[in-house]
């Protein structure tokens, strides 16, 4: 196991310092209360203790090391801290290392300072106990979803609570962090790169006495507490010292900081370092973005277009002046109007945004080409840019599954521990931290763990595959799925989406993805069918035993293809039907699911369709699988496709064999009586 892993789990469950879990929790509302006036027993008492490993942190970047430090570094002497602050008798010295680390990078890099919510992260974090232990990472990836309140909003109290941020805005979201071995040279360079940094050490029974100079503990005391290193002084403590902002108020120490030798009790083995983003007063999210000509057809070539989007103000403040702008560095689209004003947002407002654009599409394009653009709203007070993707037709439906049936419909899924995959959504009672509360159209979607909290668990190796699909005949053929995913950096935790076992999507290495909305997935996956043009596509995340997320959430899953001009020569116009079924021997209580596919290349038709089962000369006639002739009748829209799950049960236990079971399928133009296709599976046991 990788030390990063065990440092995560280790600070999880040691960082937790002065964590009140048997005694009363005292806030900032109680400063005459502090960790370093406890009895000595109660402080003992509130120590977890776990045992640190080493392994592979990440080094810092040998090109970022400096030599010629100065003695003394103190970013107290350069406006590069924010107040110290006290935890009370809470075991958050995780939050405040956190946001003391954010608020100085803050500070030092737009001179704004900001008193952001512990309680917050208290409350809301995912992979921390709040009062009972945390780790500053897994604070930070908390806030790259949901991002900072400030203190005033979201005040300090000490105890753990129920998490309550939909009642405040957001100010600061984290976009990424990173742990490194520490060592002089790398915190020394850190401190003068970005500021204050994260780390952790042994707080042993004697530092609540500190009152000044030189903190020696030769002790080898487990970490059990996390601090922000601000700086140094090589002029004392025999050897060099770490500055210290500590969490315990100013009366503790010198004003709240202490001044520790250099390598006791485990100070700075370990140091982290935030990235962030000030959140604009005024944010915006775009959503459901469809391209289609005046007749709302699908975009062709040499068609005009327009653009319909949902329009949401997220940001805290109103949006006023607001103009959406259409972008591309394609020279497929030639943009006669990209551009449209739009009316003021109030926030939290959403408004549907429809007839927008006017675009050309060059008569040279081939159906199935996927053209990146941008669609950016901007504001007096903020803008946003969402990258789109227009599809270019005609476009046929190879396969299509919403994962509305009765059963998984040939898709399987499994795991090297527990199999976390689900289809299905998440209940009224769940609260998801990463996950969304509902699928994207319907009420089924596959997700990983879709319960509770909805974060996948440590340690797995999980997949989901889709059946074959044949993709034969057809050209440019396209993967297109809608994702609403949240994973750790690739280096701790990869998601990926594979084609016949080839990666054609690897979430990023450097780090945390998260979708904070639904977003509409297109890859070209020709290069990667078969040599029988088939594709089998599979999602897999494996996961280390550190912070958690959400995982996958994946709905209206297609493979698709470009309708070119040899596509009705090559198909005819023809509609085809197929029932599948399980092709091995079952064991009892495994789900039987048979199922039919139904690809209409041809017109908009109707349809009357028989599907029977045979027994040794018998017939049972679907749907009602009676013995009496029956049949359903049916719309087929152009060029399109659909899966449904006819007969559905747990396989029974039974012994010996059987031989001569059929099913039968049968298609018959409703117009003409003209038989359109027909199908049969023999089966047995």
């Amino acid at each position: 196991m990788k030390l990063i892993t065990r440092y995560r789990w280790i600070l999880m469950m040691t960082i937790g310092f002065a964590c009140g879990m048997n005694y009363p929790c005292i806030g900032q509302t109680h400063p005459q209360i502090r960790v370093h006036e406890l009895p000595s027993d109660q402080y003992q008492a509130l120590q977890l203790y776990r045992m640190l490993g080493d392994s592979e942190l990440k080094p810092y970047p040998p090109e970022k090391m400096y030599r010629d430090f100065p003695e003394v570094w103190d970013w107290r002497e350069m406006a590069g801290v924010t107040p110290v602050k006290n935890q009370g008798q809470c075991g958050s010295c995780w939050a405040f290392a956190a946001l003391g680390v954010l608020e100085a990078q803050i500070r030092i890099q737009t001179g704004v300072e900001y008193d952001l919510s512990e309680q917050q992260l208290v409350d809301c974090t995912p992979g921390s106990y709040g009062c009972n232990g945390g780790t500053t990472e897994s604070a930070w990836s908390y806030l790259a979803w949901d991002p900072a309140r400030i203190e005033a909003d979201y005040p300090y109290e000490a105890v753990n609570g129920s998490c309550r941020t939909e009642s405040s805005p957001a100010y600061i979201r984290t976009i990424g962090f990173d742990a490194y071995h520490g060592s002089e040279e790398a915190i020394k360079s850190a401190l003068v790169d970005y500021g204050p940094v994260a780390t952790s050490m042994g707080a042993n029974d004697n530092l609540k006495a500190y009152t000044g100079g030189c903190y020696a503990d030769d002790s080898n005391t487990s970490i059990n507490h996390g601090v922000v290193i601000v700086g140094w002084d090589d002029t004392i403590c025999d050897g060099g010292s770490w500055i210290v902002k500590n969490s315990w108020g100013t009366d503790f120490g010198e004003n709240g900081y202490f001044t520790i030798r250099r390598g006791d009790v485990h100070i700075g083995e370990y140091f982290s370092t935030v990235q962030y983003d000030v959140i604009q007063p005024v944010e915006f999210v775009v959503d459901d973005v469809i391209f289609a000509d005046d007749d709302a057809g699908e975009p062709v070539p040499g068609a005009a277009i327009h653009a319909d989007f949902t329009l949401t103000n997220s940001g805290r403040e109103t949006a006023e002046n607001v103009r959406a702008i259409f972008s591309t560095d394609s020279p497929l689209i030639v943009l006669l109007d990209p551009e449209a004003m739009i009316t003021d947002l109030a926030a939290g407002e959403t408004i549907a945004v429809s007839d927008v654009f006017t675009l050309i599409l060059s008569d040279a394009i081939e159906p199935g080409i996927i053209i990146p653009c941008t669609v950016t709203i901007i504001a007096d007070a903020g803008e946003t840019a969402r990258p789109v993707n227009v599809l270019v037709g005609p476009i046929f439906p190879i396969y299509s599954n919403d994962f509305e049936g009765n059963s998984d419909e040939g898709w399987t899924h499994g795991s090297s521990r527990q199999d976390q995959w689900v289809r299905g959504m998440h209940g009224e009672n769940d609260f998801p931290r990463f996950d969304p509360k509902q699928p994207f159209s319907g009420t089924y979607m596959w997700g990983t763990r879709l319960n509770k909290s909805g974060n996948y668990g440590p340690d797995q190796e999980t997949w989901l595959q889709s059946p074959p699909i044949n993709c034969a005949g057809h050209s440019r053929v396209l993967l297109r799925f809608k994702r609403w995913l949240s994973v750790e950096k690739a280096i701790y935790d990869q998601t990926t989406v594979e084609v016949n076992g080839t990666p054609v999507w690897i979430n990023p290495e450097s780090d945390d993805w998260v979708d904070r909305q639904w977003q509409d997935v297109l890859i070209e996956i020709d290069n990667f069918l078969d040599d029988d043009r088939n594709a089998r596509v599979m999602f897999t995340l494996a996961s280390d035993a550190g912070v958690e997320f959400g995982g996958w959430n994946i709905d209206d899953f297609e493979i698709l293809a470009g309708v070119g001009p040899d596509f009705e020569a090559a198909f005819e116009n023809r509609t085809d039907g197929r029932i599948i079924m399980p092709d091995t021997a079952m064991a009892a209580g495994e789900p039987f699911t048979l199922y039919t596919e139904i690809q209409n290349y041809g017109p908009r038709r109707d349809i009357v369709e028989f599907i029977a089962l045979e027994v040794a000369g018998m017939f049972w006639f679907w749907p009602q699988w009676t013995e009496t002739v029956s049949y359903r009748t049916d719309t087929l829209e152009a060029r399109s496709f659909s899966v449904e799950t006819i007969l559905a049960f747990p396989w029974p236990a039974v012994s010996g064999h059987a031989e001569g079971v059929s099913f039968w399928q049968a298609m018959l133009d409703a117009g003409t009586g003209t038989v359109l296709d027909y199908d049969r599976i023999i089966w047995g046991w």
